[in-house]
Parts: C-alpha cells; sequence; structure tokens
C-alpha cells in the first residue's frame, strides 16, 4: 500500500493539489468562508430590526452577546470533541446550521424571540472554527502560518460579504424574503458532504487528557488568552456597532453595507499579510506590530471631519490589527501540538466570545454617551494590547508527523 500524501487527505483533486494540500485547504477555506459570511450578517440584520423594531443600543448589544456567546463562548465544547472524532461530519453541518438560524430570524421578526434563532446560527459558527482550523493547519504543516492566514483570510472575506449580501437580500426581496439568506450555507453543507477533506491525526493527540496539556503550558496559553480577548473586543465592537454608527450619520443601508464590507476586506487582507509577514520576520514580532500599528489609526480616525475619511482610516487601522489574527493561533498550536483543535476554539472562539460579551456594557455606555466617542474610547484598547503582544514567547517548532485518522 503507498504511503498516503502528507497534510490532510483530500477527495476528487489531481495528485499534485493533492500533495501540496491546497485541495484541501481550499475546500476548508470556502467553507470558512461562508460560515464567517453569516458570522458578520448577523450585525446589518440588528441594525435592521433596529429601524424597525424601535430597539435601543442596549438590546442590540444583548443581541450580539446571544450570538457572540453561542459562535464563541461554546467553541471549546465542539473542541474537545473535534479532538476526539475522526470523521469531518461536523465541518459538513455547521454552515447548514449557521444557515438555517440566521434565515429564522426574518421570519420570526420580534424581540426578544429573535434570539433563539440568533443562537442557533452561532452554533453553526462556532462548531466550525475548531476543526476547520486544526485541519488547515495540517494541510501544509511546514507552513502552518501561510496555511492558517489563508484558511483565515478566507473567514475574513467571508466577513466582508456578509453584509453585501444581507443589504442586496433586503433591497431585492424585502424583509420577508431574508429567509433566502439560508440558501448559501444549505448549498455549502451540500457540497461538503462530498468534498470535505478526511481527517488525520497526529501520533501524539491518540492519548492523553486535554486540560492536562494545557496545565502544563498554562502560563503562554493565559497571555495569549487575555491578548485575543482585547483584540476581541476591539474587532467585535467595531463588527457590531460600526453600522449603527454609519447609519446615525446619515448613510443610505446600501452605503452602510458596502462601507462595512469595505472595513471587513482590510480586515481579511490584514489577516493573509499578517501570516506572509509572520513567515518572514516571526510570528511573535508581527503580533507585537499589529496593536502598536493600528493604536494611532483608530485614534486619527474619530478626529477626521470626513465620514469617507474616517472609513478609509479605520479600515486601515483594521488591517494592521488583524495581522495577528492567524499567528495568534499558530503560536497557541504549536505549544499544545496534541490538541490543536482545543487549543483553536480556546482562542478563535472562547477569547473571541468573551470580547463580544462586552457589547451590552458598551451599548449602554453608547446610550449615554454617544456611539461616536464610545468607539473612540474602543479604540485606546490596543495599548493594552502592545503589553501584553510584549510577555509572549516563540513558536515551539518540534517535528510533528501526522498519519492517517
Amino acid at each position: 500500500m503507498s504511503q498516503p500524501e502528507p497534510g490532510v487527505t483530500e477527495r476528487g483533486f489531481p495528485a499534485r493539489v493533492a500533495a501540496s494540500g491546497l485541495g484541501a485547504l481550499a475546500v476548508l477555506s470556502a467553507g470558512h468562508l461562508v460560515v464567517d459570511a453569516y458570522s458578520s450578517s448577523y450585525a446589518p440584520v440588528l441594525a435592521i430590526l433596529r429601524e424597525r423594531l424601535g430597539l435601543s443600543f442596549a438590546e442590540v448589544g444583548w443581541g450580539a452577546a446571544i450570538f457572540a456567546f453561542s459562535a464563541s463562548i461554546m467553541q471549546p465544547v465542539y473542541g474537545v470533541l473535534s479532538d476526539r472524532i475522526k470523521s469531518p461530519i461536523i465541518i459538513i453541518l455547521a454552515p447548514g446550521i449557521a444557515a438555517v438560524g440566521l434565515g429564522t430570524v426574518p421570519l420570526v421578526g420580534a424581540y426578544p424571540a429573535m434570539l433563539l434563532p440568533l443562537f442557533v446560527a452561532g452554533i453553526g459558527v462556532a462548531a466550525f472554527h475548531p476543526q476547520g482550523a486544526s485541519q488547515a493547519a495540517d494541510t501544509m504543516p511546514h507552513r502552518p502560518s501561510l496555511a492558517m492566514a489563508l484558511f483565515i483570510g478566507a473567514g475574513n472575506i467571508g466577513f466582508a460579504v456578509g453584509p453585501l449580501l444581507v443589504a442586496w437580500t433586503y433591497t431585492v426581496w424585502g424583509w420577508e424574503g431574508m429567509w433566502r439568506l439560508a440558501v448559501p450555507g444549505l448549498l455549502a453543507t451540500l457540497l461538503l458532504i462530498r468534498t470535505a477533506p478526511k481527517r488525520r491525526r497526529h501520533p501524539s493527540r491518540r492519548s492523553g487528557r486535554a486540560w492536562d496539556a494545557l496545565a502544563a503550558r498554562w502560563r503562554p496559553l493565559l497571555l495569549m488568552y487575555l491578548f485575543v480577548v482585547v483584540r476581541g473586543v476591539v474587532q467585535l465592537i467595531f463588527v457590531g456597532f460600526l453600522p449603527l454608527y454609519l447609519l446615525d450619520t446619515g448613510l443610505s443601508l446600501e452605503a452602510t453595507g458596502g462601507a462595512l464590507s469595505l472595513f471587513l476586506a482590510a480586515g481579511s487582507m490584514g489577516s493573509i499579510s499578517g501570516g506572509l509577514l509572520g513567515e518572514r520576520f516571526g510570528e511573535r514580532a508581527i503580533v507585537r506590530l499589529s496593536m502598536l500599528g493600528c493604536l494611532p489609526l483608530f485614534i486619527l480616525a474619530f478626529a477626521l471631519p470626513s465620514v469617507a475619511a474616517r472609513v478609509a482610516v479605520l479600515s486601515a487601522a483594521f488591517f494592521v490589527l488583524l495581522f495577528s489574527n492567524p499567528l495568534t493561533v499558530v503560536l497557541a498550536q504549536s505549544w499544545v501540538p496534541e490538541h490543536r483543535s482545543t487549543v483553536s476554539s480556546l482562542l478563535m472562539g472562547f477569547a473571541w466570545g468573551v470580547g463580544g460579551l462586552v457589547a451590552p456594557i458598551f451599548g449602554s455606555v453608547a446610550d449615554v454617551y454617544g456611539l461616536g466617542p464610545s468607539l473612540a474610547a474602543i479604540g485606546t484598547l490596543p495599548l493594552l494590547g502592545s503589553a501584553l503582544a510584549w510577555t509572549l514567547p516563540p513558536r515551539s517548532r518540534q517535528p510533528d508527523s501526522l498519519t492517517t485518522a
């Protein structure tokens, strides 16, 4: 019997593509794009609901928090499960679950009943990420920063597409036709049934409890966790409330969707650029640069008189902030390689979701002090992130072979 190709076993790809791992990475990245389109779609959906139902910023914040809890805080559950399951069934079903959840929100169309389908949508988002990130790193084991950058970059492209999809669907079919938002995710699940890559496992993943491995590296993981929480607060508050801020300046829904997509597309390019820079200059150096570089841009943005200029500078800040996005996962996976799905879930999910739980508090503050000044205050948090970045250890580079699961 011939030896399996390195990386993730793939279905239906040419031998050269399969050997490089690019086919499997492309499938995983495409799934990530669809799932993360739903991750950003909730924000403009909440903005529309605010207009239709007269919701306060605090009520919008609760909607964002429920989604963040389901999509992020619960990810470690799926991470532990993924480390124990050989089948790719989780990443196959996840886009469809997210689609059904978000597509049901317009059918409910009332507060607080809409919180339940938002929670369901979050389940699909949460389930995909741990297994997807673990398999993505395995597709190119000798270039994990690049593999993770492409995987996360695809997700960020989905983030950018999501608001445009919502705005287009709302413009063409109106609120009653927004159930069509479920179509891409359902199609993705049907496609993944045929193309989802089989799993490969590291020999070290076959035994041992996740808690013991995590406890052995508790200090660097805790510091990384706090770093990602800070970044998550900045990222989620701006993603969730920037549409409301732009609408309050007088922009139309279509223009707001376009501006948010520009903002998120900049973040996508930042993730990909961060992976490439991390390979060249080292992951830890670029993680530090991401926080130091975005801080003056966030501060400058709210001092500008033009809305267009603010969006442009905020997009540049988001570009630099997300340099660290793939690199934090690569660093943490290298510290605990035997439980990559669990580690990925803690960083891509749990820490990010804890940041999202700030949304109701932020909404209440914005109701009192105004949305613009409140967003400007959030833009100063990279100063704390910079301090945390200087405490992180470098990537562990021990050899890590792969076997068929």
